[in-house]
């Protein structure tokens, strides 16, 4: 591990967490597929990959976290966009935020780090590949 980036923990880094990173684009402009950022930031991370969202857990993703999901945010934002339609102003409608997140980790990945979820954390958790 140390390899990759021996300055890295002389720095004080102990681990990374990617948010979103689909507006990431190359040297011509041109979006860079989500998929293969989260696979090669694993893939050449130095130190363990959490995440915030549920389709960045897996085997060679992140190791996951307390997590969003984009179904949820999605539905928030449907009913948003109902009332517009319905006829409510914009300006009157309060700020909604989708609060339901989960504990979601990858086994692999806990497995490639050495990492074991406490028992408070574990009971509640689910877990992917």
């Amino acid at each position: 591990m140390e390899k990759k980036c021996p300055e890295c923990r002389k720095k004080g880094y102990d681990v990374i967490f990617v948010g979103l990173y689909q507006a990431i684009t190359d040297d011509k402009g041109k979006h860079v597929n989500d998929e293969n950022i989260v696979k090669w930031t694993s893939e050449h991370t130095p130190v363990p990959l959490f995440g915030f969202w549920d389709f960045a857990v897996g085997p060679d993703k992140t190791i996951g976290g307390y997590v969003l999901s984009g179904k949820e945010q999605g539905t928030t934002a449907g009913k948003i966009a109902l009332n517009i339609l319905s006829g409510k102003k914009p300006g009157s409608i309060f700020p909604e935020i989708a609060e339901r997140g989960k504990y979601l980790f990858s086994k692999s990945q806990l497995k490639k780090w050495g990492l074991t979820i406490p028992g408070h954390i574990d009971s509640q958790a689910e877990y992917t590949k």
